[in-house]
């Protein structure tokens, strides 16, 4: 099992694979930052990751950057008094 049998659901409907969830989690505990260029996910400092982190990357890229863009909404909602 490689973690696509899992799920995450999260606010406002988004459900994702527990992967990479995960692997947002570990790239941001290992002192990566990530963040959307268009389509393009950029992982920083590049020159850290390993052979193993960019497959992974690449595999998960199109749930990161839902993740990723699911943050932002979240950080840009007005709060619930």
């Amino acid at each position: 099992m490689d973690g696509s049998d899992r799920y995450v659901s999260l606010s406002a409907g988004l459900v994702i694979p527990i992967e990479p969830y995960l692997l947002v989690f570990e790239l941001e505990n290992e002192g990566f930052s990530l963040r959307r260029d268009g389509d393009v996910l950029v992982v920083s400092p590049s020159q850290k990751l390993t052979p193993d982190l960019c497959a992974r990357i690449r595999r998960w890229k199109f749930h990161v950057l839902a993740l990723l863009d699911y943050t932002l909404s979240c950080a840009t909602r007005p709060a619930v008094q």
